[in-house]
């Protein structure tokens, strides 16, 4: 893959990011932000913060790794390859043929850069847990001529090399990849492609990889749908109905309340490119989880069972929005809203990718940071490898309020263009983060903290609309209001009084 320096970080933010040239201040009264600090809504992981690493993409092993993940603020690697994760075996690192044929002919070319022990000593590197995507749709014997499907023993076999042998301490281990509506193509040498065969087979996979290890955790594919998006006529409210119903028949399955710890979902857009779309996906997040939470509460005799955002972004292919300062926002606000609605973790896809698209509809890049190619149809590049796209600093203000340990807090904004959140950090600190979605408009906030005194004066950390990283200040004196600009994130750190 040619590899050319042609665009800075500069130039990436002016020409990728679709956005709108700052305009004036909202003229009307300030917006109120009201930060409950009494009000936890749950308590940040030491997983909670992640990045898919595709095995396809080599820029893992580059020395500069560990450290930009480090500085992201990631805390866990994901071990997800996407659909070619059911045809990957980890103990030859080699991928099956494709049992669905031409469904997927781009996977054929996906082939492993890395092995398992190079993942996990990058991960080590950089201070990361581990999740493993383990091989469901192929066996080890698995051929073109004769496709079967995937081995619990293989699994099993994994968890104890993994963790056993190597010592990895590898806790989440989820079963295969989109295996829900047949996969939706995605490799699966099962002959029957059910949720109740998907059911059947998760529980003898949990079986045979406790039996190994019965601290790891196992995960099952699933979905997590707003009801409200199920009505209707339109093709998305179909295929929404068909996963959910899906998901409720695979709950149904005897016997998985004791076979899974977490679902393993993928909160991702599917069409919806414009800013303003992009940027009101967060708001479905909050029906979506209350129904998945009520349906897993329900299954009879199942020990609490975790959600895991385990692919994350705001389209499940590139395009340039996603190399743009909006899916930045979007990674803030959406990652935060998954973390205060009952994710455990949430992992971006991903820390490396690649560019994708054509000339007519422009390219774009799904990653945190980029790998540096090229299309060879037009020779148009991506920026140097490992250049930061601006979801990378969307990470890193992200991180900053979800520190590990930290409280999650109720917040509310009156104003549908401004999104808020806050966390009680471990050291008493409060740490709020306002997003200014309005491509237009600087706006005017006035800042109400409830259940919390600060101490005159804080420290701001902004990205926005010409930013080429994040941006550290002190602002000095009481902190009760401020002007976020337009297409902005500002966090603030106020310290507690005396």
């Amino acid at each position: 893959m040619m590899r050319v320096r042609t665009l800075s970080v500069a130039a990436l933010v002016a020409m990728a990011a679709t956005i709108t040239a700052a305009g004036p201040a909202n003229a009307g009264a300030a917006t109120a932000v009201t930060i409950e600090a009494g009000q936890g809504l749950a308590t940040v992981g030491a997983n909670a913060i992640g990045a898919d690493t595709p095995f396809w993409n080599g820029e893992l092993l580059d020395p500069r790794t560990p450290g930009l993940i480090r500085r992201a603020g990631i805390t866990k690697l994901d071990f997800d390859a996407g659909g070619p994760i059911d045809l990957y075996h980890w103990k030859t690192n080699t991928i099956s043929p494709d049992p669905g044929g031409g469904a997927n002919p781009i996977y054929a070319y996906l082939k492993p850069e890395y092995t398992f022990d190079q993942f996990e000593r990058v991960a080590k590197a950089a201070g990361a847990s581990t999740m493993v995507h383990v091989n469901y749709g192929t066996g080890p014997d698995s051929t073109a001529a004769k496709p079967t499907p995937g081995d619990p023993a293989e699994a099993a076999a994994w968890v104890r090399y993994a963790n056993r042998v190597r010592h990895d301490n590898v806790r989440y281990w989820a079963v295969g990849e989109e295996t829900y509506l047949d996969g939706i193509g995605e490799p699966d040498g099962h002959a029957a492609k059910t949720p109740q065969e998907y059911g059947k087979n998760l529980i003898a996979y949990s079986k045979a990889m406790k039996r190994v290890d019965q601290s790891i955790k196992v995960g099952a594919e699933m979905w997590a749908v707003n009801p409200a998006d199920t009505k209707g006529s339109s093709q998305k409210a179909h295929f929404l109905r068909r996963v959910w119903e899906w998901d409720k028949a695979l709950l149904k399955t005897p016997g998985i309340g004791h076979a899974m710890d977490f679902a393993d979902i993928h909160w991702l857009s599917y069409g919806d490119q414009a800013d303003d779309q992009i940027l009101a996906v967060a708001d479905g997040i909050r029906p979506a989880f209350a129904d998945l939470r009520q349906r897993l509460d329900a299954i009879r005799g199942a020990h609490p069972i975790e959600i895991v955002a385990g692919e994350v972004n705001s389209a499940a292919a590139g395009a340039p929005q996603q190399s743009s300062l909006a899916n930045a926002l979007y990674l803030a606000d959406n990652n935060l809203t998954l973390l205060e609605n009952g994710a455990t973790g949430v992992d971006w896809w991903a820390l490396h990718s690649g560019q994708q698209g054509d000339e007519q509809h422009g390219f774009g890049d799904l990653a945190l940071l980029s790998s540096g190619d090229c299309d060879s149809a037009t020779n148009i590049c991506a920026p140097p490898a490992q250049t930061p796209y601006p979801t990378y600093y969307g990470m890193q203000l992200f991180a900053a309020v979800a520190t590990k340990g930290a409280t999650l807090l109720a917040s509310s904004s009156a104003d549908a263009k401004v999104s808020a959140h806050a966390t009680r950090r471990p050291d008493g600190s409060l740490a709020v983060l306002l997003i200014n979605k309005d491509g237009g408009s600087s706006h005017r906030i006035s800042l109400r903290l409830k259940g919390f005194t600060a101490r005159s004066g804080a420290t701001v950390l902004r990205y926005g609309q010409g930013s080429r990283h994040v941006e550290r200040s002190y602002q000095s004196g009481p902190i009760g209001a401020l002007t976020l600009s337009p297409l902005s994130i500002t966090t603030l750190i106020l310290r507690p009084a005396r």
